[in-house]
């Protein structure tokens, strides 16, 4: 089970924020290839987390749109409504973490 202490997290402009988690980190994670990921939230809750599709960079040209990774979001059968959005974001194998 992932922990997101044990990862960086990115404050976002809300109460929310980023959690980022090298792809190497996932590799064995029961329930992954399927696009669900079991974490213990920044909360110490035990939810699920499920793959909402891939994400990109771009600096305005499509020519250099750029694999950031992996989104994930908790699943509503978990979802706390009054707990901030907290995004799981599996970076690339060649996306630097300081980049994002």
């Amino acid at each position: 089970m992932l922990r997101f202490s044990d990862f960086t997290y990115v404050p976002g402009s809300n109460a929310g924020g980023t959690v980022l988690v090298p792809s190497s980190f996932l590799v064995g994670e029961p329930g992954f290839l399927e696009g669900k990921v079991e974490v213990e939230d920044l909360a110490g809750r035990k939810v699920t987390y499920e793959c909402a599709g891939k994400t990109y960079r771009s600096d305005g040209d499509i020519a250099t749109r750029r694999l950031v990774g992996w989104s994930y979001w908790e699943s509503e059968a978990t979802e706390d409504p009054d707990a901030p959005c907290v995004n799981l974001m599996v970076l690339a194998a060649d996306f630097n973490e300081a980049d994002y």
